[in-house]
């Protein structure tokens, strides 16, 4: 999978490897230089993040005004993988005003990955990400636009999350950066699998405690934090109780201390309250408190009073739970809905029946006996074995070395890499160490598990990118009085921007490979946008033949799992291209029978060329 186009073969890397290095001596050669040039830029971005408002609508509109600025280059991308058809297959579903679908006759022949046919047919996965591709799909006319959304409205929460935590510019900072190393070439912008909307839910749990922390309780944070919750359990149901199990220790903390001070009487006391965990302070906070936190009730002659701390922490439990509820209540419905069980998600219904995908190393295997098709057999039978690697050490430490160097290119990739070598100092800083603690419980979380995907990352995004700006900011503060750091802070930014600048030019110039001058920059390019798949040609040929069609795959014997044609919408009676598998002779020809206004074909895969044939029903039999 392409987790990020600009990391995505071996030869780009190296461009962008040698393009870093490069960065690098230019920083170490000519520091007075770099900072000529681009102080000013950073002066004019340092006013804008001082309008907090500002900045985060800077930050949100940034990512979606590049990739829109790519468009003739970048179209919106056709789903590649399972995940993505049957998330498209959700967002239809939505998008007929439809929680499930009817099952369809002869549903033995749809089967496909991750989707349902019993009790009804629909998507196996939580429905936040399909909402959000309905939203493009009926608002736009394509599924992408929700997608690209999404990816803005990660940035801009972001952005707002990391303002109580850092000083402004750093906050907006931040927000770019994961808007230039994931939110623009990345596989949540380019791809239909999801991961933007739990990453903005997890953002927005965290920038509440945040907030709780800088500012005390309230029933804004209590709400924001409740609707953060309901969207993870929406996604990503497992980060999301690990995220609400850290908002109930970390606000309950502070809440309980915030009332045991109220009740001794202790003002000065009770304006140093911090909802930390560990109960770590810096000293002399309460000094620097904003006055919105001591709201008045004048007395007769009486000094300024503060507010009933135990009112207002009701208030902002009572808030979260009431979001809470509500949420909690519409996702019951929806399993109802799908599985006839309000406690049983569509997931774990799959699960059982098909056997993927498999769980944690810490839960025994699932184990599925009979398969109609030899291809979904084929899906189960590889997870099964990446799941049984953990009977091996060595098998495991290869895995986890994979997973590391994927999460590396998605997260961190080159460009901030020289930051993490300032990571040792995270231990000093006190702000942040609560939070280090928090991510060593996702860090367990993915240790535990047989594949990586950055959408299983997505909850603890803002973790990850308050590690990455903290140690952008120890970097730039390294020899400065030789301006080394601020200089490799700068040029490496730049030299990111210029990987999108040069990653379009690429796609551009692509017109021209044939030319003998650039014939060899093309396989530096090829991979920058995912190739059309054998199925996407076969469906621009039946597009130009008139009238309607149902497609029979045949698929040789070692035929690829991954290489799954048979994925269809929520009204498949009513597409114009059916695909279906091959089943048993009486049921294919009473399929064929059942859809009368279809010309009936069989396409081949395997073959090299593919066939592609018009067949009579009789001769299905």
């Amino acid at each position: 999978m392409t987790y990020s186009i600009l990391f995505s073969s071996h030869r780009l890397l190296k461009v962008v490897d040698a393009l870093v290095l490069l960065s690098i001596a230019l920083a170490f050669a000519r520091p007075a230089w770099i900072s000529a040039l681009f102080t000013p830029i950073e002066r004019r971005l340092a006013v804008l993040a001082r309008h907090r408002l500002s900045a985060i609508a800077f930050a949100a509109c940034f990512p979606l005004l590049v990739r829109l600025l790519m468009l003739p280059w970048y179209p919106p991308p056709p789903p590649q993988i399972h995940d993505e058809f049957s998330y498209l297959l959700q967002a239809d579903t939505f998008a007929h005003g439809r929680v499930v679908n009817p099952t369809p006759p002869f549903w033995e022949h749809f089967e496909t990955e991750y989707t349902l046919f019993q009790p009804g047919y629909a998507s196996q996965y939580q429905p936040a990400q399909g909402m959000v591709l309905a939203l493009g799909q009926v608002i736009f006319g394509h599924p992408w636009w929700g997608v690209w959304l999404s990816t803005g409205l990660l940035c801009g929460t972001l952005c707002w999350a990391l303002q109580f935590v850092f000083p402004p510019a750093w906050a907006l900072a931040g927000a770019c950066g994961a808007a230039l190393q994931f939110g623009i070439f990345g596989i949540w912008m380019n791809s239909y699998f999801g991961g933007a909307v739990a990453a903005t839910a997890g953002a927005l749990v965290f920038g509440s405690l945040a907030r709780m922390r800088k500012r005390g309780p309230s029933a804004s944070s209590g709400f924001v934090c409740g609707v953060g919750v309901i969207l993870l359990f929406a996604t990503r149901p497992f980060e999301g109780l690990i995220w609400m199990a850290v908002a109930a220790v970390w606000a309950g903390t502070g809440i309980l201390r915030r009332l045991r001070v109220s009740s001794s009487g202790n003002v000065e006391a009770t304006g140093e309250l911090v909802g930390v965990a560990s109960g770590s302070l810096q000293s002399g906070q309460s000094r620097n408190r904003p006055d919105s936190r001591r709201f008045s009730t004048p007395t007769t002659g009486g000094p300024v009073q503060e507010p009933r701390s135990s009112l207002v922490c009701r208030r902002t439990v009572l808030a979260f739970l009431i979001v809470f509820a509500a949420g909690a209540a519409a996702l019951a419905w929806y399993n109802w809905r799908i599985t006839g069980n309000t406690l049983d998600p569509p997931y774990l219904a799959y699960r059982r029946i098909y056997g993927t995908p498999q769980p944690y190393w810490w839960q025994p295997p699932v184990r599925v006996d009979h398969f109609r098709h030899p291809e979904l057999r084929g899906n189960y039978l590889n997870q099964l074995h990446l799941y049984e690697n953990r009977y091996s050490l060595r098998a495991m430490l290869d895995s986890e070395r994979s997973r590391l160097a994927n999460f590396w290119r998605f997260f961190v990739g080159p460009f901030f890499t020289p930051a993490l070598l300032f990571l040792y100092l995270l231990r000093r800083d006190r702000k942040i160490r609560p939070w280090l603690l928090v991510s060593a419980l996702f860090i367990l979380d993915k240790a535990g598990y047989h594949a990586w995907y950055p959408a299983q990352n997505a909850p603890a995004t803002v973790l990850i990118v308050v590690v990455l700006v903290q140690c952008w900011r120890h970097m730039r503060v390294w020899r400065r009085n030789r301006g080394l750091g601020p200089a490799l802070s700068r040029i490496l930014i730049a030299a990111l921007c210029l990987t999108i600048v040069l990653g379009n030019m690429g796609r551009a110039l692509e017109v021209f490979a044939p030319g003998p001058r650039i014939a060899h920059l093309a396989p530096v390019w090829e991979s920058l946008y995912p190739a059309k798949r054998l199925r996407d040609d076969v469906n621009s040929e039946l597009e130009r033949i008139p009238g309607r069609h149902l497609v029979f795959v045949k698929y040789a014997k070692s035929h690829c799992f991954c290489d799954e044609w048979v994925f269809n919408s929520a009204d498949i009676a009513a597409q114009r291209i059916i695909y279906a598998r091959l089943y048993t002779p009486d049921s294919d020809q009473a399929l064929a029978a059942s859809l009368g206004d279809h010309d009936v074909w069989l396409v081949e895969p395997d073959p090299k060329p593919y066939r592609l044939y018009r067949v009579s029903p009789a001769l299905l039999k």
